[in-house]
């Protein structure tokens, strides 16, 4: 049977990956602060080793951990009239912290883009140790392995990329350094595991070199370097919108997966919210499907916008709305 089943893969996969294996101190995926996070390098928790980053977070205690990130991202406006007042209360007798809009608009994203690809290297490495081959994603993958043409993966995290492994089926990253194998892995929001080339300057945290969104050849760290400070963190903030999508790197990725979605008769949305900001990536990648295509949104609450997108574009549907994954009432596996 030829190659004819494409992937996008967004945080539900991670999510029922986390539900059916013991991840202990990795449990909550949506607090990634909580995890006891530090580098090869100190003895310190990674979040104090990002001062910026920590201290707006303990500004924003009580919130979770993915909204803080929002504010993150929106920080600009917030600042927009000149200075934010944060750390302390701005009407104690405490001193307080007055930064620039540009510094916070720059330096804390940055900071949580550093801290968010450690975090889910640490987290990968779980998964790898964690993974079994009786999780239903696994076994369905499994069984389908000879069928699969391309994968889109939203998530940092490398669970997809272990799955295949174990299973030996290869995969590459058109733009990056690695470039063998035959399935053909794009990575929009950019991934745990990736880091920029060309560049010789000290990794160090904290941070002594502020570099960010920088447009290279991107180069697949090995894993004993997963938990060592990046030069340049590759990855979109929860929330925002996609800031490499202009990346050369990103583009080839992009373009070696529409062009073997066009190819496909199935793609399976796996876990995917169908958020507003992601809502183009995915327009766009069902734009490519061939007339007579079926999308199946594995989802125990499939998006009804992403529904009506799919049947908009004239294209079949199925839902598979199963908590534990691609397995019917029975806990049978679901066959395309």
């Amino acid at each position: 049977m030829h190659s004819d089943i494409a992937l996008i893969i967004g945080n539900g996969l991670s999510i029922n990956f986390s539900k059916f294996h013991n991840m202990d101190k990795f449990s909550d995926t949506q607090n990634p602060t909580k995890w006891p996070i530090k580098t090869l390098n100190s003895d310190k928790p990674l979040l104090d080793l990002l001062p910026n980053m920590k201290q707006f977070f303990e500004a924003n205690a009580g919130a979770n951990d993915f909204d803080i990130f929002k504010r993150a991202v929106d920080i600009y406006k917030e600042t927009e009239h000149g200075t934010l007042y944060f750390g302390r209360d701005k009407d104690s007798e405490e001193d307080v912290v007055i930064l620039t809009p540009d510094y916070l608009r720059d330096i804390i994203p940055l900071e949580c883009r550093h801290f968010l690809c450690l975090a889910f290297s640490a987290y990968s490495l779980e998964c790898k140790r964690k993974l079994n081959k009786d999780w239903p994603w696994y076994s369905w993958l499994h069984a389908n392995r000879s069928r699969l043409s391309a994968v889109c993966s939203f998530n940092y995290d490398l669970i997809i990329e272990y799955a295949l492994n174990k299973m030996v089926k290869s995969f590459y990253c058109e733009g990056s350094t690695y470039k063998f194998g035959s399935i053909p892995l794009y990575k929009p929001h950019g991934s745990c595991n990736y880091e920029a080339t060309g560049l010789n300057l000290p990794a160090t945290y904290p941070l002594t070199s502020y570099i960010d969104n920088f447009d290279s050849q991107i180069k697949q760290l090995e894993e004993w370097q997963y938990m060592l400070p990046r030069i340049v963190p590759h990855c979109v903030l929860p929330n925002q919108e996609n800031i490499y999508s202009h990346f050369n790197s990103m583009r080839y990725q992009e373009e070696k997966f529409y062009s073997s979605l066009m190819k496909v008769n199935y793609c399976v949305i796996i876990g995917h919210s169908y958020a507003d900001v992601d809502r183009p990536e995915i327009d766009s990648a069902l734009t490519k499907l061939k007339e007579g295509s079926t999308v199946i949104i594995a989802d125990p609450f499939p998006s009804e916008a992403l529904k009506d997108k799919v049947l908009t574009l004239g294209l079949k549907l199925e839902c598979w709305t199963s908590f534990l994954g691609p397995v019917d009432d029975s806990g049978k596996l679901l066959n395309i």
